[in-house]
C-alpha cells in the first residue's frame, strides 16, 4: 500500500507539471496569435498602385484675363511671370478678329510685357528682358507711355548686354580663342541690328554700338554696326 500511494503522488505531480507547461505554452502562443489578428484587423488598407489610379480631371484652361492677372501677380518673380505671358500670348492669338474686347486685352498684354521686362532688367536678367520689351517696341500701332518705357528699358538692356559680352569676347581673345571671340562679336552685332530694325535709333543705342565697335577694334577687325 505505501508503494501504491507514492506512485499516485508521483503521478499527480507529473499531471500538475504537464498542466503548468500547457498553460505556459497557451499564454505564449495565444496572445501572439491574438495580436496578429488585431494587427491585421486594424492595419490600413494597402494603397492603390499609381499605375491603376484614375486619371485626374483635366485642368480648365485659363482665360487671357486670368493669365494676365496671374502674370501681374507674379511680377516680382519675373521668370515665372514671363512663362505665363507666353501662354497669354498664345491664348490671345487664338481669338479671331479684332474687337474692342481683344484690343483691350492686347493693351493689357503690352503693359504686362513692359512690367515684366523692366522687372527682369532690375533683377539683372538683361538677356531675358529683351524678348518681352522687343515685343512691345515692334508694335508700331502702340503709342503712349508703354511703348516709350519699353524703348528706354530695351536700350538699357542692350547696353548691359553689350558690356557683358564685350568683356567675355576680350577674355576669349586674350586666351587665344580668336575664332570664338569673333563669333560672339558677330552675335552681338546681330542682336543690335535686330534692335535697330525693331525701331530703336542709333542715338538710343549709342553706348551699345560703341561697345561693339571697340570690341572689333580690339580684335583687329574693321566692322561698322548699322541696320541691315
Amino acid at each position: 500500500m505505501p508503494v501504491a500511494r507514492e506512485e499516485l503522488v508521483l503521478f499527480a505531480l507529473v499531471l500538475v507539471a504537464l498542466g503548468l507547461l500547457a498553460l505556459g505554452l497557451t499564454e505564449i502562443v495565444w496572445p501572439r496569435a491574438r495580436r496578429g489578428r488585431l494587427a491585421r484587423a486594424t492595419a490600413p488598407a494597402p494603397k492603390a498602385s499609381p499605375l491603376l489610379a484614375p486619371e485626374p480631371p483635366p485642368a480648365t484652361p485659363m482665360t487671357v484675363e486670368e493669365l494676365l492677372d496671374q502674370a501681374i501677380y507674379l511680377v516680382d518673380f519675373p521668370l515665372r511671370a514671363l512663362v505665363v505671358l507666353r501662354r497669354a500670348d498664345e491664348q490671345l492669338a487664338r481669338l479671331s478678329g479684332t474687337t474692342p474686347h481683344t484690343d483691350a486685352l492686347q493693351e493689357r498684354l503690352h503693359a504686362a510685357h513692359v512690367a515684366v521686362g523692366c522687372r527682369l532688367l532690375e533683377a539683372g536678367l538683361a538677356e531675358q528682358a529683351v524678348a518681352p520689351l522687343t515685343r512691345v517696341v515692334n508694335d508700331t500701332t502702340l503709342e503712349g507711355d508703354d511703348r516709350r518705357q519699353a524703348r528706354e528699358a530695351l536700350a538699357r538692356a542692350l547696353t548691359e548686354i553689350s558690356e557683358q559680352r564685350s568683356r567675355d569676347i576680350r577674355r576669349l581673345a586674350q586666351d587665344g580663342n580668336t575664332a570664338a571671340a569673333l563669333a560672339h562679336g558677330e552675335r552681338l552685332v546681330t542682336l543690335l541690328q535686330s534692335a535697330l530694325e525693331s525701331g530703336l535709333t542709333e542715338s538710343e543705342l549709342a553706348v551699345a554700338l560703341s561697345n561693339a565697335q571697340r570690341v572689333f577694334v580690339s580684335l583687329g577687325v574693321r566692322r561698322v554696326v548699322t541696320a541691315r
